[in-house]
């Protein structure tokens, strides 16, 4: 639903706010390319987050058809500008901090922010009191969900959040039962949720239980950002070195320290990607590395393939990604893309709930 107060246009609907993809992934293809601009779809911000330390860049355009996106980074950089990163933390909810603390803060990073997303957090005062990187629409649907994934496989389940391996007193026959319940979409929309990603006749539901037991069997749920988000809420009985990118300190501290200069300039864009790459495909000089998230899973054969012939045209790096629909193998993507050649980073995406996949020009 669409709606419009003091001249905010707000979708209602902040479909992620904490890390759900592995970005990892995008920074080892930035280094590779060398790229000074990035383009990148915003989605939780937290992949755009993970790139900010990135000396060779010193541009970045943030773009999303989804407003309340956009005002999410941009509520998260200027926290990041202006707060201390251990501060940084406990505002976003990754750490734990006062309602009224968080607040404060809001207050201290107002100057930051342009006058329309100053409106849309006033107007979402509750989100800020909480944490933002609870308020998504997947963080709440975990929310209500994780009292009954954690009552149902007992206290035996726990040990797999910190230990390596499979503990003995693991609850194999209620996991297998869990798994086998949540390969089914309806269960997905009776506990709330309502993102097409999810719900939608043709996503396929199964790959989230199936990366789940692959990660208990591998004996790696310990240190997978995900198992912990899903069960635990946060992230916070991870080893540092564990946590994703964007929640590293001495990621965050360069990162903060790059916004707080002239390195990097960073701009905000209301738009669809191909409506931006119209718009824009003559603004650029030199190749751009483009994080796209997982737009294969949502748009048709005909708008993919009209982005992609212009970004390969002018010899761009991108990533793309498909979350629970429209799996394809590589050649099947490069058919769709029209082009030649996508070099495969599935197995190296640790949630082992994406395919990745990167058409990459070299410096």
């Amino acid at each position: 639903m669409i709606r419009a107060y003091n001249g905010v246009t707000a979708t209602d609907m902040l479909y992620y706010s904490h890390v759900n993809e592995d970005n990892r992934i995008e920074r080892d293809v930035l280094h590779a390319a060398g790229s000074k601009t990035i383009v990148a779809v915003a989605g939780s911000g937290e992949r755009v987050i993970a790139l900010l330390d990135n000396d060779a860049v010193s541009e970045i355009h943030a773009v999303d058809a989804n407003e309340d996106a956009l005002f999410l980074l941009q509520l998260k950089l200027a926290a990041l500008k202006v707060l201390s990163v251990e501060d940084y933390l406990m505002f976003c909810g990754h750490n734990p901090a006062a309602p009224r603390q968080r607040e404060n803060w809001f207050g201290q990073i107002q100057g930051e922010l342009s006058a329309c997303c100053k409106r849309y957090w006033m107007h979402h005062i509750a989100s800020i009191r909480l944490g933002v990187v609870h308020t998504g629409h997947f963080e709440k649907f975990l929310r209500r969900i994780r009292p009954f994934l954690n009552l149902f496989l007992g206290r035996n389940f726990r040990g797999t959040l910190t230990e390596k391996g499979i503990p003995k007193s693991f609850p194999q026959k209620r996991w297998k039962l869990l798994l086998g319940v949540f390969s089914m979409r309806f269960i997905y929309r009776l506990w709330g949720n309502e993102d097409a990603a999810f719900i939608s006749q043709d996503a396929t539901v199964s790959y989230i239980p199936s990366a789940l037991d692959e990660m208990i069997g591998n004996g790696k749920a310990h240190s997978s950002f995900m198992f912990h988000l899903i069960f635990n809420g946060h992230l916070s009985e991870m080893r540092q070195t564990d946590t994703p990118p964007s929640l590293q300190n001495h990621v965050l501290e360069k990162a903060k320290s790059r916004l707080s200069s002239s390195r990097l300039a960073v701009h905000y864009h209301t738009h669809d990607l191909l409506s931006f790459v119209q718009t824009y495909k003559d603004h650029f000089s030199t190749p751009v590395f483009y994080s796209l998230s997982d737009m294969l899973s949502f748009e048709n054969t005909d708008y993919l393939r009209d982005v992609s012939a212009l970004l390969q045209s002018q010899r761009h790096t991108i990533v793309w990604r498909t979350f629970l629909r429209n799996r394809a193998d590589k050649n099947s993507f490069c058919q769709v893309l029209g082009i030649k050649q996508l070099d495969e980073h599935t197995a190296d995406e640790s949630t082992g709930m994406y395919q990745v996949f990167a058409s990459a020009h070299q410096p």
